[in-house]
């Protein structure tokens, strides 16, 4: 499914839901507005990590593999 369609309803959402459609921003604008996605992308696979036992040193033992994947969208939804 990751065609043109995902790109289209990316692109519904970023219009509809937070008024903003990055194909009519101006240079300075774009700048900042991938600036701010790439900031969430790289905060989102932050923090799917912190749902994964990961670290050889942590006492965390679980894997909460629903909160995991929800993060996995969220950052979807950056790098799209």
């Amino acid at each position: 499914m990751f065609d043109s369609e995902v790109f289209s309803r990316q692109l519904k959402l970023q219009t509809e839901s937070f008024k903003v459609n990055p194909m009519y921003l101006n240079d300075e604008d774009r700048k900042f507005y991938v600036n701010n996605m790439a900031l969430g992308l790289v905060t989102e696979l932050a923090e799917a990590l912190q749902e994964i036992p990961w670290k050889g040193w942590s006492t965390k033992a679980t894997f909460n593999r629903e909160a995991y994947i929800g993060e996995l969208i969220d950052a979807g939804h950056f790098l799209i």
